[in-house]
């Protein structure tokens, strides 16, 4: 409520004030949220690196003796 302080907000809505703050504090943070131009990084474009399953790698050790997932 524009113009008042938290107390008597409080007081006008019937609610104490450490709800009026909280609630003044979450609806800014949504607001910034909202306003704030959107980044984006390569970890969220990129897919990263895939890692083989144990299974996997025990079925290439079969066939093979080496698991292509582990570099030595």
């Amino acid at each position: 409520m524009e113009g008042y302080s938290t107390v008597e907000t409080a007081d006008i809505l019937g609610v104490t004030p450490g709800s009026v703050r909280v609630t003044k504090h979450r609806a800014l943070t949504e607001l910034r949220a909202g306003l704030a131009p959107s980044r984006v990084t390569a970890s969220a474009t990129l897919p990263g690196p895939r890692r083989k399953s144990r299974s996997a790698c025990a079925e290439a050790r079969s066939q093979n003796g080496a698991c292509p997932a582990v570099r030595r």
